[in-house]
């Protein structure tokens, strides 16, 4: 599996996510996007890009705080309208933006079908 195969998997476990990309940690999308036929919530691309890179830099965090506390699983930000989902490995994360009418259980399946799928790609430490 590439990194590809991973979002559509992603988008395939969930039509509420609403968009899913492979980052690596210089903020490139190596992967993935918007759903097709969802708009996007960003006014502008360079909004856009500006969250993508916020987001690059909260992945940095949870990696900084792995050595006292831990390796990272996810970080999840819930917002007015959406949700977003980060979920490390290696060098890189997976970002997701998911409708807020998702229960919780169900954040846990998608970071779960993630980390699996990652592995299986061998693209997670194992």
């Amino acid at each position: 599996m590439d990194y590809y195969e991973l979002c559509a998997r992603v988008f395939s476990a969930d039509k509420r996510i609403r968009y899913a990309t492979v980052t690596d940690s210089r903020c490139n999308i190596l992967a993935g996007g918007m759903r097709p036929g969802v708009q996007s919530l960003e006014s502008t691309p360079e909004a856009a890009q500006r969250i993508d890179l916020q987001v690059a830099v909260l992945d940095g965090i949870m990696h900084a705080w792995a050595e006292s506390i831990g390796r990272p699983r996810f970080a999840l930000i819930r917002h007015e309208k959406a949700y977003m989902l980060i979920i490390p490995f290696e060098d890189k994360h997976v970002e997701l933006s998911i409708e807020t009418g998702v229960p919780l259980e169900e954040i846990g399946r998608i970071v779960t079908l993630v980390e699996d799928s990652a592995r299986e790609s061998s693209l997670a430490p194992s």
